[in-house]
């Protein structure tokens, strides 16, 4: 053994702290669990890395502690103070990420700005069919009761604005062109500083994926003040958070004007500004697809292993920022309205139609919040207690749908959830039709009754002959939730 000083131990442990994969451990005092081990192993190995020159056995010796690796004779008192202190760092390296990644990192790096994200990945992109299986097969094994929340007083977007800014991904050379000439359109609204041309390009960046996720599809709202207001108030809480140009400690307010004048000059009509009229041509492409990702996202959110979270407002579209643009107060008495006026139509055939019809208004999520939410109320034994079973799609869009079935006793459902459709349609909405479909097949499990059955959506029946081409179980909608069973 050896004894380590102070100032030792204390720069080796924010090393670790500083390398930690995670949130935190869950290190008690029966000692650590796998995970736990594993990113332990993790942190302590890229620690050393860093500090290569230097002594490593005190990492050895911080590990041993942290993963409470403590030998049989260690007196009592003494392996006591160990499980306090791995417990304590425990709940030490959850408020250090979440300040220098959420509150410091994704104000920084932001390539496809919805991956920065409470609890999201910017490093990965996007995961395979077969691995979205894997994680649901988990939690229903493991967590079938797990929260699943899409949209809280804490994320950094609204759900409805993180699936907007999605389709990005499937068009990145047409984003690409578009930054460009909105770089040359806006160059005007530049401050000169010093040498230098403010907002920076980085903040210039993250500004048109905010104005592409939040800008209203009734486009005279985005030139008026209140709109203007929200973005201005964004970009420089965005600006302190990432600690480069300003901060919350020492505010830069020559930096924080320049931004501000730039977002208000862009931002106002007239005819001698192109910008918001070329920004809605753009945004106006994405608006149908973003629009379906987010309808997907609440259909996964309501029908994988889980129970979901639905947060105040979202029931609608909801294109809202970080705190507090995601705490304005909602409109209940406009929801109230549109739902009064949904289930005035008891046949879902008729609600479907009625939802349509009042698309814009964003009455399709309410349409299927409202059907899937009374359906888990009915039956909540299938939902929480349901086995879940990937099920197999091949064909010419297989790599556009993912399916899968959740089946308790003779109940079952089928959910068939479309993706990537700005690519399927080749970014045209008016191909999202049946005929998107034709030639895709669904293989039904043994394990699933024949049916008859019912797309809970629009109310269409789903023949036996359905599954040999999913244009007839997805002429009405590119998804479906669909149910059998008494």
């Amino acid at each position: 053994t050896r004894d380590f000083t102070v100032n030792a131990l204390r720069a080796a442990l924010g090393e670790i702290v500083a390398a930690f994969p995670v949130y935190r451990t869950y290190v008690d005092r029966q000692g650590a669990q796998e995970e736990d081990r594993r990113d332990l192993d993790w942190a302590v190995a890229q620690a050393k890395k860093r500090r290569a020159r230097e002594e490593t056995t005190i990492y050895d010796f911080i590990h041993r502690v942290l993963a409470l690796d403590v030998a049989d004779d260690v007196p009592r008192l003494q392996r006591l103070a160990m499980q306090d202190f791995a417990m304590r760092f425990a709940q030490y390296t959850g408020p250090v990420m979440a300040k220098s990644v959420e509150d410091t990192a994704f104000y920084r790096m932001f390539p496809l700005a919805s991956l920065n994200e409470v609890g999201s990945n910017p490093a990965r992109a996007e995961i395979s069919i077969a691995a979205f299986h894997h994680h649901n097969q988990r939690r229903a094994q493991l967590f079938p009761h797990q929260m699943l929340a899409s949209t809280t007083h804490d994320t950094k977007r609204s759900e409805d604005v993180r699936a907007r800014i999605n389709v990005l991904s499937e068009c990145p050379q047409a984003f690409a062109d578009a930054l460009q000439r909105w770089a040359r359109i806006n160059r005007r609204h530049l401050t000169e500083m010093d040498g230098e041309r403010l907002p920076s390009s980085h903040h210039e960046y993250l500004l048109y994926q905010t104005l592409i996720g939040t800008w209203p599809e009734r486009v005279v709202a985005a030139t008026e003040p209140d709109y203007a207001d929200r973005i201005v108030a964004y970009m420089q809480k965005a600006a302190r958070e990432g600690k480069e140009q300003s901060s919350w400690f020492s505010p830069d307010m020559a930096y924080e004007g320049a931004l501000e004048r730039f977002i208000r000059g862009i931002l106002e009509a007239g005819a001698n500004n192109p910008f918001p009229d070329d920004l809605t041509r753009f945004v106006t492409q994405l608006i149908p697809f973003g629009r379906w990702n987010s309808l997907v996202q609440s259909l996964l959110q309501t029908t994988v292993p889980g129970m979901p979270d639905i947060y105040q407002g979202i029931e609608l579209e909801a294109l809202s920022l970080v705190d507090p643009d995601n705490r304005r107060p909602v409109d209940y008495a406009k929801r109230r309205e549109l739902l009064d006026r949904l289930l005035k139509h008891p046949a879902p055939a008729d609600r479907w139609e009625t939802a349509w019809a009042a698309r814009d208004e964003g009455t399709l999520k309410l349409h299927l919040l409202v059907t899937i939410l009374t359906w888990r109320r009915e039956d909540p034994a299938l939902f929480q207690r349901g086995s879940y079973l990937p099920l197999t799609v091949s064909g010419p869009r297989a790599d556009h749908l993912c399916a899968f079935a959740r089946i308790f006793e003779d109940r079952a459902m089928i959910v068939l959830a479309p993706r990537l459709l700005h690519t399927a349609c080749q970014g045209d909405p008016e191909q999202l039709n049946a005929t998107l479909w034709t030639g895709t097949r669904l293989q039904l499990d043994a394990d699933l009754p024949a049916g008859p059955w019912q797309n809970l959506l629009t109310g269409a029946p789903c023949p036996p002959d359905a599954w040999d081409d999913l244009s007839v179980a997805l002429s009405a909608a590119p998804m479906a939730v669909l149910r059998a069973g008494s």
